[in-house]
């Protein structure tokens, strides 16, 4: 699992995930996932166009990072998922908590 962070400005937070969100993977990038967009309470982006498989526990670390930042009212920005990565998301009733779109134009129109 692959995690960067694209940019982090006073206004915006945007991470690349590529990989498997299995429990491998999310062990190797939930504490650098949620310290790099929890603490900062800015709307964060997250690409997920890398992002090949999508398990529980990796739908879980982007709710407990929604909720951190709903505290300082930003959202949390799924966008570009796979069709399954997708299906999987909206199968599990997160559209409810995360914000999805489908392109990061679509994502940034989101948090205006």
């Amino acid at each position: 699992m692959q995690f960067e962070v694209r940019s982090a400005t006073d206004s915006v937070t945007e991470v690349v995930l590529s990989g498997r969100l299995d429990l491998d993977g999310v062990q190797a990038v939930q504490d650098r996932f949620t310290f790099a967009i929890a603490p900062r309470g800015v709307p964060a982006l997250v690409d997920l166009a890398g992002v090949e498989f999508l398990a529980s526990l990796g739908i879980g670390m982007f709710v407990s990072v929604a909720h951190a930042l709903k505290a300082h009212k930003a959202p949390l920005v799924l966008f570009g998922a796979r069709p399954m990565v997708h299906k999987t998301l909206t199968a599990a009733g997160v559209h409810n908590v995360l914000v999805l779109a489908g392109t990061r134009d679509e994502a940034m129109q989101r948090l205006a």
